[in-house]
C-alpha cells in the first residue's frame, strides 16, 4: 500500500508554558501532528533527509520515503511494511534500528536476539550479521556503529551471555562488499570478535560518540570505554559511576563529553560532564517524576521519550550556562519508546501508535 500524504497546518494547539511535571504538564505550540502507521508497536526509529525506518515489534520493520517541502509541509510514501503480505515468512520482532551513513542500508535488531541488515534497494530481503553468539540465539541487547573506515564497518554490540548471568560488549570489523550495479552491500564474512566481559545481566543499551562508548549498566549505573586509535575498544574501563536513588539506567547517549542517562521509576535524566581522567566535573538531573526510555539531542533541542507521559523538550545550553537544560515543554504523544529531533521545528517519536511527527510552531 503506497500513499503520499501532504500535510498542511491542520491542527493548532497552544498549551500553557510552565514547569514540566507529571501532574501539571506543559507544552509547546503544535501546529500539526501526523501518525505514520507501523501496525506493531514502534519501538525505535531512524531517519535521514529522505528515508525513515521504524522498528515495529511483531511487525518487523516499516520503511517510508519522506520529504519536507520548502514551506515546511511534510509528505511520506510507504515503501514497505504495513501490508501483511510484506512480512510473509518473517519472524522478526523489530526492537532497534539505525540507518547507515555509508552505503544504502540499515541495521535492525530483533529484540534480544540477532542483528540483521537490509538494503533499501531490496527492502523485503534481510541478511544476518555475524555474531559472537550461537547461530540461533545471539541475545543482542543493543548496538552502535563506527563508519569512519571506508572499507570496514566497525560494529559494537551488547550481548547477554548464554548463561544469562552477565552481559558483554562484542566488537568486530566487518568488510564492506558493495555492488555498483545493484546498489547493495553485503556483510557476510564472519570476522574475529573482541570481547569485554563483566557487565550487569540487565544492561540493555549502549551508545558510541566522540570515541567514547557508553553503556547503560542497569542498577550498576553507567560504564564508559574509550576507543583506541584503530577504532577498537580499550578493554580497561575509562569511567564508571552510580546514580543515587536506586534507579536503573535504561538508555544512554553522549555528546561533547557529556553523558545523558535515562532512568527508570520516575528518576528522570541524569547528565554528567566527564573529564579527561574519567571523573565527573559537573552533573545535574532533570525530568524527575518521569521515566525516560529514549534520548536525542540535535539543533540545541534535548528530547526525552517518557512512555505514557509523552515527550519532554529542553533547550540544551551546556554546563557553561547557569541553566544547562532549560525547560521548553511537553508533547502529548502516544506511549513513547524513543524520540528523534529532525530539526527545531520537527520532532519524531517512536510510539505504540506508530511513528508520530510533531511540527512545532513559533
Amino acid at each position: 500500500m503506497n500513499k503520499i500524504i501532504n500535510t498542511t497546518i491542520a491542527m493548532g494547539a497552544l498549551l500553557f508554558w510552565g514547569c514540566i511535571s507529571p501532574s501539571e504538564p506543559s507544552g509547546v505550540k503544535v501546529e500539526n501532528m501526523i501518525t505514520l502507521e507501523t501496525v506493531g508497536y514502534c519501538r525505535d526509529l531512524d531517519l535521514n533527509d529522505s528515508l525513515l525506518v521504524g522498528a515495529a515489534d511483531q511487525n518487523g520493520y516499516v520503511v517510508y520515503s519522506i520529504e519536507f517541502a520548502s514551506d515546511g509541509s511534510f509528505s511520506y510514501d510507504e515503501m514497505y511494511g504495513t501490508d501483511p503480505e510484506d512480512h510473509e515468512g518473517e519472524e522478526f520482532q523489530g526492537g532497534e534500528v539505525q540507518i547507515a551513513s555509508r552505503y544504502n542500508y540499515f541495521l535492525l535488531m530483533d529484540q534480544a536476539d540477532a542483528l540483521y541488515y537490509v538494503n533499501f534497494t531490496d527492502v523485503d530481503s534481510v541478511g544476518l550479521i555475524p555474531s559472537p553468539g550461537s547461530d540461533n540465539r545471539d541475545y543482542v541487547r543493543g548496538f552502535s556503529l563506527d563508519e569512519a573506515d571506508n572499507e570496514n564497518l566497525l560494529l559494537f554490540t551488547l550481548n547477554r551471555a548464554e548463561d544469562g548471568n552477565s552481559t558483554f560488549i562484542s566488537s568486530s570489523s566487518i568488510p564492506y562488499v558493495y555492488s555498483d550495479e545493484t546498489d547493495k552491500v553485503e556483510l557476510y564474512w564472519r570476522p574475529e570478535f573482541d570481547r569485554i566481559n563483566g557487565l550487569n545481566q540487565d544492561a540493555e543499551n549502549l551508545y558510541l560518540g566522540d570515541s567514547l562508548l557508553v553503556v547503560g549498566n542497569s542498577q550498576l549505573g553507567v560504564s564508559l570505554f574509550r576507543q583506541n586509535s584503530d577504532g577498537s575498544l580499550n578493554d580497561s574501563t575509562f569511567a564508571v559511576y552510580n546514580i543515587s536513588g536506586g534507579y536503573e539506567v535504561q538508555t544512554v547517549m553522549t555528546q561533547d563529553g557529556v553523558v545523558f542517562a535515562g532512568l527508570s521509576n520516575d528518576g528522570g535524566c541524569h547528565i554528567a560532564q566527564i573529564n579527561s581522567s574519567g571523573g565527573i566535573d559537573f552533573e545535574t538531573q532533570i525530568a524527575e517524576g518521569y521515566t525516560v526510555n529514549g534520548i536525542h539531542l540535535k539543533s540545541g533541542i534535548l528530547a526525552l521519550a517518557c512512555g505514557s507521559d509523552g515527550l519532554l523538550l529542553y533547550e540544551w545550553n551546556g554546563f557553561d550556562s547557569s541553566s544547562p537544560a532549560a525547560e521548553v515543554g511537553r508533547l502529548d504523544s502516544d506511549y513513547a519508546y524513543n524520540v528523534k529531533v529532525f530539526d527545531e521545528k520537527n520532532i519524531f517519536a517512536a510510539t505504540r501508535a506508530g511513528v508520530q511527527l510533531f511540527q512545532i510552531g513559533d
